[in-house]
C-alpha cells in the first residue's frame, strides 16, 4: 500500500491546496506584484546591471527606490561600468549604477556598488529640492532645533547636518531667491 492510499482524500486535498497557495504567495511577492510596466523595467536592468537575481533587484528596487517613483510624470536613466568608451572597469567582478530619477519637483540621484567578494551593494541616495528661498530658511531652523541633527558646518550660503549616530545628512544651499535642500542617505543590502 503505497502513502497516498493511507492518506485520507480530505486531508490529501488539504495538503495539496496548501501547497499551492504558498507557491502562489511566493510567486506574488516579487517583479510580478509591479503593475507599471517601467518599474518593470528599471528592475529587471539593475538585475542585468549589477549581476544580481531578479529577486535581489526587486529588494533593493522594493525597499530604497520606488516610493521616489510615487509620482505620475517621472523619467530616470543610468550609467554602468560600461558607460566610457574606455573604461578599464567594464568587466570588472564589481558593479556600479548610477541611476537619476527626474520628476516636476526633486532630482533623486542612486549611486548603487556592487561589492561582489562581499556580497553586498552599497546605496547612496541623494534627493535634491529646488525650493523658494523661504523653504530652505525654515528647514534650516528646523534642524538647527532639533536634536536628533548636528550642525557640521555652516556659512551665509549653506549649512549641512548630520543625523546624530546614523549616515544621514541634510544639505542646505541658500542663494538670493531660492535654495536647495539635499537629503543624504547611505544604506546597505546584504546579497546572501
Amino acid at each position: 500500500m503505497n502513502l497516498i492510499t493511507k492518506i485520507p482524500l480530505m486531508t490529501f486535498s488539504a495538503l495539496f491546496l496548501s501547497l499551492m497557495l504558498s507557491t502562489q504567495a511566493k510567486a506574488l511577492g516579487g517583479i510580478d506584484t509591479l503593475s507599471d510596466k517601467n518599474e518593470k523595467e528599471m528592475v529587471v536592468r539593475m538585475a542585468e546591471i549589477l549581476e544580481i537575481s531578479k529577486d535581489q533587484s526587486y529588494e533593493i528596487f522594493k525597499n530604497f527606490i520606488q516610493n521616489y517613483l510615487d509620482f505620475e510624470d517621472w523619467s530616470a536613466y543610468w550609467s554602468k561600468n560600461d558607460t566610457l568608451d574606455n573604461s578599464k572597469v567594464v568587466n570588472s567582478i564589481d558593479k556600479f549604477l548610477f541611476l537619476t530619477i527626474l520628476n516636476d519637483n526633486r532630482v533623486i540621484n542612486l549611486s548603487l556598488f556592487k561589492f561582489s567578494k562581499e556580497k553586498q551593494v552599497t546605496l547612496q541616495i541623494v534627493e535634491s529640492l529646488p525650493r523658494q528661498k523661504s523653504s530652505g530658511l525654515e528647514k534650516y531652523e528646523e534642524l538647527k532645533a532639533d536634536k536628533k541633527f548636528e550642525m557640521e558646518d555652516e556659512n551665509s550660503k549653506f549649512a549641512y547636518f548630520t543625523e546624530k549616530g546614523m549616515a544621514s545628512k541634510v544639505n542646505i544651499s541658500i542663494r538670493d531667491t531660492s535654495s536647495l535642500i539635499q537629503f543624504v542617505d547611505l544604506r546597505s543590502f546584504n546579497l546572501n
